[in-house]
């Protein structure tokens, strides 16, 4: 209860570096980065001694130093006397994944900047994402329009001949480019566009 440590899985080794005999009677701080505030671990230590669980992320530090990110669970584990005896906390290393949102949100702001419509489309040919240049141009607002396709702001003539092009991705499972000359009834706008449509895998 006041932090030492007295167990840790192969697993803890793995992903910090510290041995087994480095970890047992030193306490959780051994990984501290020096990144997070002292208010987040008041408030971690408030919540154990409270006797809830803790789930939050955190940055912590492995033993030759570098920085990883963590989704991290602490839950008390009461003894027959339903007294608090111990502490167990599971980490998940998610340093990745961080890193992979931090690239997508990078992703992100550059499509937006974009003057040219970028969208995606699920396989039934509705919008999933869609920048504001989509808005623009249908003369819609943007959340109104997922869930939809090009039938609902573009001139049908124009939306079917797109949706001919989709199926043909869905078929051949490669690119395809074209131009579409497509009206908008909303905003009344018309334009010509050099499109390039890609399949997508997960």
């Amino acid at each position: 209860v006041d932090g030492t440590i007295e167990y840790v899985n192969p697993a803890f080794t793995d992903h910090t570096g510290y041995d087994v005999d480095e970890a047992l009677g030193e306490t959780p701080a051994i990984l501290n980065s020096g990144e997070m505030p002292d208010e987040y671990f008041d408030a971690l230590w408030s919540t154990l001694q409270d006797g809830e669980v803790w789930e939050e992320e955190i940055v912590d530090r492995r033993h030759d130093g570098e920085l990883y990110h963590a989704h991290q669970t602490i839950a008390p584990v009461a003894d027959d006397d339903g007294e608090v005896s111990r502490f167990v906390a599971i980490q998940t290393d998610i340093t990745d994944r961080k890193a992979a949102m931090g690239r997508l949100k990078q992703y992100r702001a550059i499509v937006e900047r974009l003057d040219d419509p970028v969208l995606l489309q699920n396989r039934d040919g509705e919008f999933e994402l869609l920048n504001e240049a989509v808005s623009e141009f249908a003369g819609v607002d943007r959340e109104e329009l997922y869930g939809t396709d090009e039938f609902a702001f573009m001139d049908p003539e124009t939306a079917a001949k797109v949706d001919e092009r989709r199926k043909s991705v869905l078929e051949t499972e490669e690119m395809t480019a074209y131009e579409i000359s497509p009206t908008f009834p909303e905003s009344g706008r018309d334009a010509t566009f050099s499109t390039q449509r890609y399949p997508y895998y997960d």
